[in-house]
């Protein structure tokens, strides 16, 4: 945090660029209308635009008594509402995930608000006609003159020169800083959603709960991305949150499924599955159409049906497998082995020592073999004649259980804010897209459980956990998460919505998934390959084409 407060304090005492030139190069086609004023009047108040292209790429080059004088310029006209037209052609070029540096810097140093974007707003601009003068080189009120500001170039120049070279050594400190929390609390949040999930489903059963609603709310539960989602929305990122869900959508399929299919030949998919994977591509058909258009009573009518259907869909789920008509999920996130031996292994050696009276003998061989094996109980003759006190001794009270489910709970809360807040940092000192950052990088890092569970649950022919995992997972995000973010944001993001690009590769690879489990299970190695292949594509042309376009 110190590298990152020497930057804030660096960026203080010199500033940088204080106005900049809105290039009608830059503005997409949506927002030519209602950006038009703004490129006229910033054309104007240019001092000198052939220089500006000159230096375009370089940092501080130009005089800052010019920039001072094209910011007074452009924040002081009075020919039409700037500080109005501005904020709205900001909030439409960010709406069209078009880049805002340059429309940003000018509303920063005018000290303009902005304002959200709808189509109807280019009214607002119908009658303006752009009246401004190109400023001489001195702002009123003060004694600097083109002479002055001539003679002193170059000593500011070396001196901007050095100020950058300081402030290049810490950001680079801050994004190493950032990334090494952000890569290290990834064990914090598997961790905690391990110990959550482990030891809610053991109070649940402690308590009688049913079985079958443990199923549902553990296996493919994507409880530490809701919590991420949740921190990024209380964080002011909305994009952050959507580009993660979209991202991870994508990625349990073609990043976590494709490998379950490579490392299990010849597939055979249950009903059940196929009744899984053709709802998820009936959710996913409803969503992707109404995630792009992002509109205000769109999204919360959207966003409030998302999350009704995803009760409905736990309720009516749990009804068909109590009924016998599907099968349960099983425990897909349970993949981990050291339940502080308790877990699953403290709930089933009660039963299966208590029954060592049966007519066969093998319990009792089962607890004399283990006798034997360990030295420590090897002298206590008492192991074979009661060996109900081994799950006596290790069974655990359930207020020890509920400490460390509350633990795991405050574990990924922790986490999950630490992420939010490293994944943020990042992406304001890189200058990359909030997007682009969730739909990858973030994406990718909070999916890998999921990978390792279709790893697993594929190369041991465990084909229940590999669909409950993809379809689970997915059906989790876009009905909760997404609804969630719907209704939180009603479509106004600052920082740019994902593109039809990635929504038509989230359908494309829901409807992969689908074909598969219905009719591909036989070529399911190519299969696996193929998405794998059409994963790495895809993270390719986010950093080259998708986000850049």
């Amino acid at each position: 945090m110190y590298s990152y407060t020497l930057l804030i304090g660096l960026a203080a005492l010199f500033p940088a660029t204080l106005a900049e030139e809105l290039d009608a190069d830059d503005v997409p086609s949506a927002c030519k209308i209602i950006c038009q004023p703004i490129v006229d009047l910033t054309n104007t108040c240019d001092i000198d635009p052939k220089e500006a292209k000159k230096d375009n790429t370089g940092i501080g080059k130009r005089s800052k008594v010019e920039e001072e004088i094209e910011a007074y310029c452009i924040c002081t006209n009075t020919s039409f509402d700037v500080a109005a037209v501005m904020g709205l052609c900001a909030s439409c070029m960010g709406q069209n995930n078009k880049d805002t540096e340059d429309v940003d810097k000018m509303m920063s140093q005018c000290s303009f608000t902005s304002t959200s974007y709808v189509r109807s707003a280019t009214t607002i601009v119908a009658d303006i006609n752009v009246q401004a003068t190109k400023p001489a080189t001195t702002i009123p009120g003060t004694t600097a003159t083109a002479g002055a500001a001539s003679s002193t170039t170059t000593a500011e120049n070396e001196a901007e020169s050095m100020i950058v070279s300081v402030v290049a050594v810490a950001l680079a400190g801050v994004i190493a800083y950032n990334v090494a929390a952000f890569i290290s609390t990834l064990f914090l949040l598997e961790f905690g959603a391990d110990k959550f999930v482990d030891h809610t489903a053991i109070v649940a059963r402690r308590t009688g709960i049913p079985d079958t609603v443990i199923a549902l709310l553990t296996a493919g539960a994507e409880w530490e991305e809701l919590v991420v989602i949740i921190a990024s929305l209380a964080q002011g990122r909305p994009s952050l949150a959507l580009g993660n869900i979209i991202g991870s959508a994508i990625s349990n399929i073609l990043g976590a499924f494709s490998l379950g299919l490579l490392f299990r030949p010849n597939i055979e998919f249950d009903r059940s599955s196929r009744i899984y994977s053709l709802f998820l591509l009936i959710i996913t058909t409803f969503v992707t159409p109404t995630t792009y258009f992002a509109k205000r009573t769109i999204w919360l009518v959207c966003g409030s049906v998302l999350i009704t259907l995803f009760a409905v869909y736990l309720i009516s789920i749990g009804w068909a497998i109590s009924r016998g008509s599907l099968v349960a999920p099983e425990d897909s996130d349970d993949d981990s082995s050291d339940d502080e031996s308790d877990g699953s292994s403290t709930e089933s050696i009660e039963p299966s020592v208590s029954r060592h009276n049966n007519p066969d003998g093998r319990e009792e061989r089962r607890i004399e073999n283990r006798r034997e094996g360990d030295p420590l109980l090897s002298n206590r003759p008492d192991m074979a004649v009661l060996p109900d006190a081994v799950g006596q001794r290790r069974r655990r009270s359930l207020g020890y259980h509920i400490a460390l489910l509350v633990l795991g709970f405050a574990a990924i809360c922790l986490a999950s804010y630490v992420l939010s807040h490293a994944a943020i940092n990042i992406t304001d000192a890189i200058g990359i897209s909030e997007v682009l950052f969730g739909m990858v990088i973030l994406a990718i890092a909070t999916t890998l459980p999921e990978k390792f569970v279709a790893v697993l649950s594929g190369s041991r022919g465990h084909v229940g956990i590999l669909v409950a995992n993809t379809v689970g997972s997915n059906v989790f995000l876009l009905l909760l998460c997404l609804g969630i973010v719907m209704v939180d944001t009603s479509g106004d993001f600052n920082g740019g919505n994902v593109s039809i690009a990635e929504l038509c590769i989230l359908w494309g690879s829901t409807l992969a998934l689908t074909v598969t489990v219905w009719y591909g299970g036989r070529f399911g190695r190519w299969i696996g390959g193929a998405m794998l292949l059409c994963y790495v594509l895809f993270i390719a042309l986010e950093f080259t084409i998708i986000q850049h376009s």
